[in-house]
């Protein structure tokens, strides 16, 4: 069995302290209990309270907060194959920006984000009331809610990027059950937000773990903390209009001479199986195959019969798959495009896989080859249509769920984002060469097997970060901090054609079987059954 760290094993743990405290029939004998007094005692038992918080992280990696981040970008699409993936049509609302306040990602992100608050809410007071019983040493309930509250404000900050103006709600024994959101105005309320996950990070900091071992393995410690406001600063002045890229740099040099990260020789080493040990993860969600499912991403990209290719134990969805102008942005040298599978597919054993589902037309008939090219995205896209994911690797014999850990926080990410903020504190004119930005960027570059940029712009450093961090929750927010005007129609040999209409950002560009859409769209609706629900909410613009 896989060693999945201290928050594996602990998370069991409170598992089963919440299965017996939930036992609520007053007719039934108890023979034995465990009560919040009698468990917190030790530091074992209160970092193994600490596992629901994290392991609510389960969504992370196939959760609606993922789709609203990568499927409504320039990276990731979701075809209707026949019947297959039109589910009302909620994937092509996604992809195309025409999503409604009733669709399901919108109101599961927000349900998926919420939770982890509510969640980092109660053990907060569980820990602080059992220390004003004395029932736990104060020190040591200032340490669990310490980082309680920055994973708490982990949650608030993609509440932040996907909804802006949201309830703060920090309270739990006597929460309101319709909070209001911190302003009617957008704008004003966003901002007081924004405020809000930055004091929560920089009140706390101290409180983390700075040591980078198996205790701390996929836990908030201080390096995550500081990466997770130099992600605030680089979209502030997405968020609040105001830039502070000076103060990602400043995060980002806290993580960089640390000394405790550095780039993995392989790239894929970082996605492989085993990939605990990766020396870039700076905070990661351990999934496993038993204790934390949810990673299932060979599931929604792969084609049916590639069951037969990675002899996986369940019959993938064939749905997820890349856009062939993305495709064709990566160099045939960039090692990152071995990330996606096109060409003939065969089985373990050699063999050519054969569909027999196909549809009319399809340009190599029932033999199973997968092409970066998309007919259309409605009705019928050929089921061999789309360069496939596979930058996570599928060990043989996998089940639903992937083994492969998950990286939030990456140093890859942690070069790239000082890069952009130093190149855009300087003003960031096209082509303007800043040479530490430059020497950042290359690092990453010359790790995936390419030359040197000489020079640096807008599209090379949202490519770049394209290349890197594709199916890692980033693109669309990476989108909205460059203005329109970006994209490019992509020919197979990776030149440019012509450019795409344009939108006030590069998230509202068009591109393939997307039209230009206006900045209201750079975020997502209140949900309407929150809205039925709460009478205190008010809508966002545009909705």
């Amino acid at each position: 069995m896989k060693n999945k760290k201290t928050i594996i094993s602990t998370t069991l743990l409170v598992f089963i302290f919440f299965i017996v405290n939930s036992c609520t029939d007053l007719n039934e004998q108890t023979y034995s209990s465990v009560t919040a007094d009698s468990f917190f005692k030790t530091d074992q038992q209160a970092t193994s309270a600490l596992g629901a918080a994290y392991s609510h992280l389960g969504f992370y990696a196939n959760g609606n907060t993922f789709n609203m981040e990568e499927v409504t970008t320039d990276e990731m699409v979701v075809p209707t194959r026949g019947h297959d993936w039109y589910d009302g049509g909620h994937w092509l609302r996604l992809h195309r920006h025409t999503w409604t306040v009733t669709d399901p990602s919108i109101e599961g992100g927000w349900n998926e984000l919420f939770g982890g608050v509510a969640t980092c809410n109660r053990l907060i007071f569980q820990f602080s009331d059992l220390a004003d019983k004395g029932s736990i040493d104060q020190a040591k309930a200032d340490k669990y809610t310490g980082e309680l509250k920055v994973l708490r404000a982990f949650y608030y900050y993609w509440l932040l990027d996907l909804y802006g103006n949201v309830p703060i709600v920090t309270g739990f024994k006597d929460v309101s059950s319709s909070p209001s959101q911190p302003s009617p105005d957008f704008q004003e309320g966003r901002k007081k937000v924004f405020d809000f996950v930055e004091k929560e990070i920089k009140d706390n900091i101290d409180a983390l773990d700075s040591n980078v071992d198996l205790s701390t393995y996929g836990r908030m410690t201080k390096w995550a903390a500081h990466f997770l406001l130099a992600k605030l600063y680089l979209n502030a002045k997405v968020y609040i209009g105001t830039p502070r890229y000076s103060d990602a740099v400043e995060q980002c040099n806290a993580i960089i001479n640390s000394g405790n990260f550095h780039l993995a020789g392989d790239f894929f080493g970082n996605f492989k199986t085993e990939n605990q040990n990766s020396p870039e993860f700076i905070f990661a969600i351990p999934y496993d195959a038993v204790n934390l499912t949810g990673h299932n991403m060979h599931m929604r990209t792969l084609h049916t019969l590639s069951q037969f290719t990675f002899n996986l134990k369940a019959q993938p969805w064939n749905g997820f798959a890349t856009m062939e102008d993305f495709y064709n942005t990566f160099k045939d040298s960039d090692q990152r495009k071995d990330g996606f599978l096109v060409g003939y597919q065969k089985d373990a054993s050699g063999n050519y896989l054969i569909d027999n589902s196909t549809f009319e037309g399809e340009p190599h008939g029932d033999t199973l080859y997968f092409t970066p090219h998309i007919n259309e995205i409605y009705p019928e896209a050929w089921r061999e249509g789309g360069a496939r994911f596979n930058k996570f690797s599928y060990a043989s014999g996998s089940t639903a769920n992937l083994d492969n850990d998950f990286p939030v926080f990456r140093y890859a990410d942690v070069l790239l984002t000082k890069a952009e903020a130093m190149w855009r504190a300087a003003g960031a004119p096209d082509n303007y060469g800043d040479a530490d930005a430059l020497a950042l960027v290359n690092m990453v570059r010359e790790r995936a097997g390419l030359s040197d940029y000489s020079s640096l712009d807008a599209y090379k450093i949202l490519m770049e970060r394209g290349h890197e961090l594709y199916t890692e929750l980033w693109r669309r927010q990476d989108l909205l901090r460059y203005k329109g005007n970006i994209h490019f129609k992509i020919s197979s040999d990776g030149s440019k054609g012509a450019v795409y209409d344009s939108g006030p950002t590069a998230f509202n560009d068009a591109w393939w079987e997307k039209e230009a859409d206006m900045a209201d769209h750079n975020i997502y609706p209140i949900p309407f059954t929150q809205l039925q629900a709460n009478k205190n909410l008010v809508q966002n613009p545009g909705y």
